[in-house]
């Protein structure tokens, strides 16, 4: 459950003792940092799935034209359909770094506090707050982003397998009814 920013306004209020005040500063700061690490491995993460899929793409797009019977076909249809939704929400797990809200001068620097380093903190916890709130809520929509794409990657996968083995099941079952049958 997140609080308002009303309600962390009033919790850092100027009667809360400065030794909370630094110990909620420095966890503010530290959960700020361990948001920002998990959305950069959630960028990486993203960037693996959509160069995958690229390449599934590009490979498909390149072998389209050795695709001969139905049932090869289909598995190309259907590993392109789920590679470009993997290639879609990848790239929409990295797009949405952009709407990061940072503060503004006017939040970093607020003139009114600068004559009491302890006001500054309390400041800064309910600043670190806000932004906790929604780089959170960001990492949690690129982390769905993310594993909506590694699913149609893996399903893209698997096609582009299916698809590349149907073409050995005719040898496969040739060579097993001259030798074994």
């Amino acid at each position: 459950m997140d609080l308002s920013k009303k309600e962390v306004a009033n919790l850092v209020g100027s009667d809360t003792d400065s030794g909370v005040t630094d110990t909620l500063y420095n966890f503010g700061s530290s959960l700020v940092s361990e948001i920002q690490e998990r959305a950069s491995a959630i960028d990486s993460k993203a960037t693996t799935i959509l160069s995958w899929s690229t390449a599934i793409l590009a490979f498909l797009f390149a072998e389209s034209s050795n695709f001969s019977t139905h049932p090869e076909k289909l598995f190309l249809v259907s590993a392109t359909c789920f590679g470009v939704f993997a290639v879609i929400f990848s790239f929409w797990a990295l797009r949405s770094r952009n709407q990061w809200e940072w503060p503004g001068d006017d939040l970093w620097f607020p003139s009114p506090l600068f004559s009491s380093a302890d006001m500054m903190k309390r400041h800064y916890v309910c600043v670190f707050h806000a932004i906790k709130t929604s780089h959170r809520k960001l990492t949690e929509e690129k982390g769905r982003m993310l594993s909506y794409g590694e699913f149609f990657l893996m399903i893209s996968a698997l096609l582009l397998g299916a698809g590349i083995a149907s073409r050995f099941f005719p040898l496969i079952y040739s060579f097993c009814r001259v030798h074994f049958l």
